[in-house]
């Protein structure tokens, strides 16, 4: 068998090996909940994603949405929920099956391009058991990661297809003269660069994270290509004119979102000094945490001007070095270059300078930029042991160790993705080791590579009071939700407290802390609160919807009426409130505007029960009998053991005179629930009126 017969039976096991590892090491994501970081936004509260419609279709491509533009993400959303409904392992599943295509089209790639089977095997590897990637398969939120980059890395494979295809056929034409005409008059090449611009666009509509592609390509025919040599740059640039286009287009259209909704923090928020030191300091964090994956979490606060002076120069010292050591390699290790500045390139747009969100850097971001990295560590490793073959056993039990390791940390890593509980304590923990690293830099240097729990431990005995990040108050008002959500207000409203100390500007924090207190029963409270959040931000459509709900509680119907009117106002497509302006109306005799109100209710969700339920007890204080019959029946239909409202059809039946039908619905309440008092009573009166009937 010779060496191409041998290279085509290895490349099917080892496809198989890949998927065989990355499937059984993320399967365990499958008993993960959805957390309350995006998800209930993303998946469980919005309801545009329950059906496949063409009018939810039409709002994936028109919307912005959780201040995104990601059309296919919310496609690819609604048919997992048209799949799976609510149940996370489905949700779940479709992010491993994507991850892990990814890890095969990477391998598929480089073994492509570079023509290096073993080499695309272990770069492939690491891309897909990283603990680094966890986030972005764990959380079903970023889906949008793992989608983009299958679409981006479809459409690399096609560019090199492309590239291969024409190189062959501009050598192998003799009539072709004109090159510049080449994708124009080649069928097959114009076939994979039509690929190539497809794939890029269903990667930009999935999130714009790859609108760095056009350059990628370039490092592309820089190495492994070696287009440089055969064609000028300038063309190489021209014949991308389309992917920059599409680039630049998708780079304006996600700024307008981001902005509009609120997601691009100001200058004012974080300073541009803040933001450069930070991406100094983010280009090399990341690189340790690739190296030395501790202290992994879902979220790093952003330590705006409290960034340590030192610690940016000596980040921008180890930067410069970098660059100084691959340029002076140029042109000898070309897979240097190729690599150093597709992790440059492709962290461009999420290291910060826009900065949208407060996190100062995020997992997710590397899902793509460490693939540069991959390739420089392994080829690097390859031409080690090129030169001394006498250690090439010892490099390959290296290898061997380092995959290991990262299925080892990643394996871990994926317990934190749990639920909310495990996710936001763990997002605590390392906020608060990494806060104090970074404020007592350089003398807690030798904490760097420790882990969150010893960093913490050690703070907790040397008897100090612990200073926290500001931009920690956003995490401590999540985890105080999740909290409430368990029964446990205490600690709910201790993290409440915290979250207010840090910053007491946040106006969804003093929303989120009223919540909490008419769960508690302690309404006034929460009025107070719910002011303090709308005097913040008076367009804050939940604060509004909060406080109406708090002053319905307290029979303020007339001021509830008016702030849910003004919640609608700033959020037409919000069920719950227009349901409870109905409950509100009613509650003032308006019956006809409640009508209205719980009618509007159903439009916009048809399988709303409590909207059906409300809209026939007001239809039938209206005296619409029949109408309000049909709606006791929808709910019935729905919750057929609702003994409240088999009372009532029944009442409603013994007024059209249908008594056999009422008596039969009381007796299916008493079935459904024996000590039900109202039903027996219901029950007893109507026998005793039929029975003096016949006489």
């Amino acid at each position: 068998m010779n060496n191409g017969e041998a290279t085509k039976c290895r490349k099917p096991l080892i496809l198989f090996f890949l998927t065989a590892v990355t499937v059984a090491l993320f399967w365990p994501v499958i008993k993960c909940d959805f957390v309350n970081y995006d998800d209930d936004i993303y998946i469980t509260d919005n309801k545009h994603i329950t059906a496949i419609t063409w009018q939810n279709i039409k709002w994936a491509f028109t919307s912005g949405y959780a201040s995104n533009w990601h059309p296919l993400t919310w496609l690819s959303h609604m048919l997992d929920f048209h799949l799976y409904g609510l149940d996370p392992a489905g949700h779940h599943v479709t992010n491993i099956i994507l991850h892990t295509a990814n890890t095969l089209l990477l391998f598929i790639l480089l073994n492509l391009a570079a023509k290096k089977l073993w080499l695309s095997f272990f770069v492939a590897a690491l891309f897909g058991w990283h603990p680094l990637h966890v986030e972005s398969v764990a959380w079903v939120s970023e889906r949008k990661d793992v989608l983009s980059t299958f679409f981006g890395l479809l459409a690399m494979i096609f560019y090199v297809k492309y590239v291969k295809n024409s190189e062959f056929s501009s050598q192998n034409s003799e009539w072709e003269k004109d090159k510049s005409l080449e994708i124009c008059r080649k069928p097959s090449s114009a076939g994979y660069w039509l690929l190539t611009t497809v794939f890029y666009l269903l990667s930009l509509l999935s999130k714009p994270m790859l609108v760095t592609m056009p350059f990628v390509l370039l490092l592309l025919d820089y190495w492994p290509l070696d287009r440089f040599r055969t064609k000028h740059i300038s063309r190489l640039i021209y014949e991308k004119i389309p992917l920059f286009a599409l680039s630049l287009g998708s780079s304006i259209v996600t700024f307008i979102v981001q902005k509009r909704g609120g997601a691009v923090s100001s200058i004012k928020v974080i300073d541009l000094s803040s933001r450069l030191g930070n991406a100094i300091i983010s280009y090399t964090n990341y690189v340790i945490k690739m190296l030395w994956p501790c202290r992994l979490a879902g979220f790093y606060p952003h330590l705006g001007e409290r960034l340590s002076n030192f610690e940016v120069v000596i980040a921008a010292a180890v930067f410069i070095t970098a660059v100084v050591l691959v340029w002076r390699q140029v042109p000898k290790r070309k897979y240097l270059l190729t690599g150093f500045l597709w992790y440059i390139g492709t962290l461009v747009p999420v290291i910060g300078i826009v900065q949208v969100g407060l996190q100062s850097m995020a997992d997710r971001y590397t899902y793509v930029p460490l693939i540069g990295l991959f390739i420089i560590i392994v080829f690097g490793i390859d031409e080690f042991i090129s030169c001394r073959k006498a250690v090439k056993a010892v490099s390959i039990a290296f290898v061997i160790v380092v995959l290991s390791s990262a299925i080892v940390c990643t394996h871990l890593g994926l317990k934190y993705w749990q639920n909310d509980t495990m996710l936001f304590e763990r997002i605590l923990d390392v906020s608060r080791a990494d806060y104090f690293i970074h404020s007592n830099f350089p003398y807690s240097i030798r904490y760097m590579f420790s882990s969150a729990d010893r960093i913490n431990g050690m703070i907790k005995n040397c008897g100090r009071p612990v200073e926290l990040n500001p931009n920690e108050a956003a995490i401590h008002s999540n985890y105080a939700s999740i909290l409430n959500g368990e029964h446990r207000p205490a600690e709910a409203v201790e993290h409440f407290k915290i979250s207010l100390q840090l910053n007491p500007k946040i106006a969804e924090v003093y929303s989120n802390f009223g919540n909490a207190l008419a769960d508690a029963g302690r309404v006034d409270e929460a009025i107070e609160n719910y002011n303090k959040a709308l005097q913040l931000k008076p367009d804050f459509a939940e604060g509004h919807y909060n406080l109406a709900n708090a002053l319905r509680k307290k029979e303020r119907l007339t001021e509830a009426v008016e702030h849910y009117r003004r919640a609608l106002t700033l959020r037409p497509d919000n069920s719950d409130a227009c349901q409870n302006l109905g409950v509100a109306l009613a509650g003032l005799n308006r019956l006809d505007d409640a009508v209205e109100c719980y009618r509007k209710a159903i439009e916009l969700r048809p399988d709303s029960i409590i909207a059906h339920g409300n809209l026939g007890l007001t239809l039938a204080r209206l005296g619409m009998t029949e109408d309000a019959l049909q709606e006791c029946r929808i709910v019935l239909n729905t919750s057929p053991d609702d003994v409240e409202m088999r009372c009532n059809a029944g009442v409603l039946l013994e007024r059209l005179g249908r008594k056999d039908e009422a008596i039969s619905e009381y007796r299916l309440a008493l079935k459904a629930r024996p000590d039900y008092a109202k039903a027996k009573e219901l029950l007893d009166a109507a026998l005793a009126r039929q029975k003096d009937g016949r006489k």
